[in-house]
Order: structure tokens, then C-alpha cells, then sequence
């Protein structure tokens, strides 16, 4: 056990009298990170949790003091003490990950001969490229 819980414990606790009535501080958080864990809208926060504008705020009010940062420091503080976390950095080049750009494919004469000689039989019509 890291000796961080207890101050990850005393940031999701808050300070004296959350103000929210009819919902606890746990269904609030709860509703929090629903929300964060689907990404759906604040107004798609199930009932169950609070009405979305109190999760909302609570999450705004956390937020601007800077808990949710203080948080993820002492969870990450905790999780590295025990070694449990590698802080490997992979950057890979955008081909590699799949996306557009890069090299355009090998000028080869006999598809440009092809192309043209169909753009050239079909006059201004847009052509299909007969790439393989």
C-alpha cells in the first residue's frame, strides 16, 4: 500500500458540506467518470448518478482548484514508488501509424501511358486510376 492514499482519499473526500442535497459525493464522482470513461455529453449522465449539471459542477469546481491534477500525481507517484509503471517514450512517424502522406507511390510509364490514353478517349470525364 502507498502512503499517497490517504491524500488521494482526502481529494475525492473535498472539504465540509458538498452542497448537493438529495445526491452523495459518490454518485457524483461516479457520474464524473462516466462520463470521462464514454465521452458522452454531460447531458447523457444517467439519473441514477445526479442531474448532469450538478456532476457537472462538481467536476468544474475540482477541476479550476486543481484536484483532479493533485489526483493523478500522488496515483502516479504511487504506482512508480511500487514500479509499476514504465516511462517508456514511443514516437512513431505518421506512416506508421496509418495515415495519409508520406512517399506517393513509384512513377511507373506504363500506368501513365494508360491513364492518358483513356482520358484522352473519354475527353473531360474523371477517370478512375488503374492502379493496381
Amino acid at each position: 500500500m502507498c502512503g499517497t492514499s490517504t491524500s488521494v482519499r482526502r481529494g475525492l473526500a473535498g472539504g465540509a458540506g458538498n452542497g448537493t442535497g438529495q445526491w452523495s459525493r459518490r454518485q457524483l464522482i461516479d457520474g464524473t467518470r462516466w462520463r470521462v470513461r464514454t465521452g458522452a455529453p454531460w447531458r447523457d449522465v444517467p439519473a441514477c448518478y445526479g442531474h448532469w449539471s450538478t456532476v457537472y459542477g462538481l467536476f468544474r469546481r475540482r477541476q479550476r482548484a486543481g484536484r483532479r491534477a493533485q489526483i493523478l500525481a500522488a496515483l502516479q507517484a504511487c504506482a512508480d514508488a511500487a514500479g509499476k509503471i514504465g516511462w517508456t517514450v514511443s514516437v512513431d512517424h505518421r506512416r506508421a501509424k496509418g495515415s495519409k502522406g508520406g512517399r506517393p507511390p513509384a512513377f511507373d510509364p506504363a500506368i501513365y501511358r494508360l491513364r492518358h490514353a483513356v482520358v484522352r478517349c473519354l475527353g473531360d470525364q474523371p477517370v478512375a486510376s488503374p492502379m493496381p
